[in-house]
């Protein structure tokens, strides 16, 4: 292969042949400015005395450079140090130092590489930075490079998804070098532990409703979070308790056997009431001068204020709730409902009296209430039974004695009070009396015993 010092470009290398590493230049040489010459790791270059490099540019120093002293110009030789790399983890849960640390699955961390001289061997990322990596050897998977920043590169990584199944892993982080350090590479073995759910917050989306029936929350709904990240729902299983009737219910979830976790974490969800079905009321009615306490309604419905007065004739609506039972396990249902209010009737009081035997005066009838204006017309009948003719006067004349009458007054109707005829009322005419007896043709016999019946015929 090649051997010597060789340019292509700007940039030069020592090439050495194989088996001895080292090359020797027997000539003087220059290295103009922008150039620069590398010694690789390994190889020797050798400026013996009577023989002298004039450099103006920049020699990179990773192998040996022997004969330092015949290097002359203004140009720069940076001879590089072997660097050591040490990899330190940090965040909430870690354990361990040194070379071994434990933390559980699921945790945010921090991979720290500290660079600093020593004696190790390189091969990878670029001057200045650190590549860290998981794994070694072939089997090894980049997480990323950071830059240097002063003797330190840090990484943070999540430690979740299937990367980062609970177990051993080795974190190696690869040095790329710089003016004066070598490349160097460094590791730590790293133990993820199953993530404790106990730890865990679990919520639950979506809406339950009163079934009858234990509802359990589906996988969709239930989000569990650890650490500020949320734990994917292969990871556990789902249970509920006290999840039958309306209101908080209680949700389980449980890490999978094998699985990324470990034990059980609560959280409550809400089952909602249940609208339920119902009939609302119809044909109601009452009477002017009810309230809705007088008004029944069906099993379950009741008013919501039993005190109102029903109002005026007419259709009139009422607020009323109705209630399935006292489970709680449903919404009321609050409803206007329709009562048909029909007149009320009057109350009559009716008095009178006999003037004569053929005679009978009433009293003006007493009509409650007396403020609606109505009229009053009285009727007399021989039975009990409502007359067919009615008059505004209160004098009866041309009765028959001692015979009973009954009489009748009749309220007409108003806005809210409906025509009224009041209860009979009996009086009785009198007997006629006989103030004297004259007898204007005397009967040839006139005989009379005390206590006997007169007879005056002939």
């Amino acid at each position: 292969g090649w051997s010597g010092v060789i340019f292509e470009d700007k940039s030069g290398k020592v090439y050495a042949p194989d088996g001895d590493k080292t090359i020797t230049i027997d000539v003087s040489s220059k290295i103009p400015a922008d150039y620069t010459l590398e010694i690789p790791e390994g190889v020797t270059l050798v400026v013996p005395d009577g023989v002298t490099i004039d450099n103006s540019g920049k020699i990179t120093v990773e192998g040996t450079l022997t004969g330092r002293q015949n290097v002359v110009g203004n140009g720069t030789v940076n001879i590089k140090a072997d660097a050591k790399v040490s990899v330190s983890v940090t965040g909430t849960g870690v354990t361990g130092s040194g070379d071994n640390f434990s933390v559980p699955y699921g945790s945010n961390i921090t991979l720290t590489a500290t660079i600093s001289e020593a004696t190790n061997a390189l091969t990878r990322a670029a001057a200045n930075q650190v590549e860290f990596f998981v794994g070694t050897g072939n089997n090894k998977t980049s997480l990323g490079t950071e830059n240097v920043n002063g003797t330190s590169a840090t990484k943070q990584i999540i430690l979740s998804g299937d990367t980062w199944k609970p177990g051993p892993y080795t974190i190696t982080a690869e040095y790329g070098g710089s003016d004066t350090l070598k490349k160097a590479t460094g590791s730590t073995r790293l133990t993820v532990e199953g993530g404790d759910l106990k730890d865990a917050t679990v919520t639950v989306n979506g809406t339950y409703t009163y079934t009858g029936q234990a509802q359990t929350p589906t996988a969709g709904d239930v989000v569990v979070t650890l650490g500020g990240k949320t734990v994917p729902s292969d990871q556990y299983t789902i249970g509920a308790s006290n999840n039958i009737n309306a209101g908080q219910a209680t949700v389980t979830v449980t890490a999978k056997a094998g699985g990324n976790y470990t034990g059980s974490a609560s959280g409550k969800f809400t089952i909602e009431m249940a609208d339920p079905t119902y009939t609302t009321p119809t044909g109601l009615t009452a009477t002017y001068g009810d309230t809705l306490k007088d008004v029944p309604l069906t099993d379950g419905w009741a008013w919501n204020d039993l005190n109102t007065s029903v109002g005026n004739v007419g259709e009139n609506t009422f607020p009323a709730t109705y209630n399935k039972d006292s489970s709680g396990n449903y919404n009321p249902v609050q409803q206007n409902l329709t009562v048909k209010v029909s007149p009320a009737s009057y109350k009559i009081t009716l008095t009178g009296q006999a003037d004569s035997p053929t005679q009978i005066t009433l009293e003006e009838a007493q009509v409650e209430p007396g403020n609606t204006g109505a009229a009053v017309s009285y009727g007399m009948n021989t039975t009990n039974t409502a007359p067919s003719k009615w008059q505004a006067e209160k004098v009866f004349s041309g009765l028959t004695a001692d015979t009973t009458y009954y009489f009748f007054a009749k309220a007409e109707d108003s806005s809210n009070y409906a025509k009224t005829i009041s209860q009979g009322v009996a009086i009785t005419t009198p007997e006629k009396a006989v103030s004297r007896i004259e007898i204007t043709a005397q009967p040839a016999n006139l005989s009379y015993t005390s206590g006997q019946t007169l007879d005056l015929s002939d």
